[in-house]
């Protein structure tokens, strides 16, 4: 004997619930229905629409940027280094305005850099990676070393890792 299923069981069972509407399966080509390629919700596809919302739209823009960066890694370097060079004195006036800003910072951090040496061993994820110092506190002086990507996630910023 097959058990009575209630209302909301039959519900489920013939359709889906989406923002709040709900769309008889049976409907399903009327709807263009799409599943999203980064959180798996199912949605109703307008035109073009690729993404469920403008947050895994912004998500899917991100990640694209990140792809490209590492596909074009030699282009960027280059274009870098060519602003580097066409540019010293806009980069030295940066140095020296960042420099009278925090002339204490500046000479403490350059110590740092005198007296510790890089071992290349990350102390938050535990990799051999190359390694910079992060400063716990300047007064008094406490570093610690970490890898770019961890010493990014300890500032809050979300740069290209290299």
């Amino acid at each position: 004997m097959k058990k009575e299923l209630s209302l909301s069981e039959k519900i489920e069972e013939a359709c889906w619930v989406i923002e709040g509407s709900v769309i008889r399966k049976q409907d399903v080509k009327e709807f263009n229905l799409s599943v999203c390629p980064l959180c798996d919700k199912k949605f109703k596809k307008h035109y073009s629409q690729i993404c469920c919302s403008d947050k895994c739209k912004l998500k899917r823009k991100r990640l694209k940027e990140v792809e490209y960066r590492k596909r074009n890694l030699r282009y960027f370097a280059d274009k870098t280094r060519e602003y580097a060079h066409n540019n010293k004195d806009k980069i030295r006036e940066k140095a020296k305005r960042v420099y009278e800003k925090d002339r204490e910072k500046c000479l403490i951090r350059a110590k740092t850099r005198n007296e510790n040496r890089l071992t290349g061993f990350c102390n938050d994820c535990l990799t051999n990676k190359k390694t910079e110092f992060h400063h716990l506190s300047y007064k008094p002086i406490k570093v610690i070393e970490v890898c770019r990507k961890c010493h990014n996630k300890r500032h809050g910023r979300n740069y290209y890792g290299r």
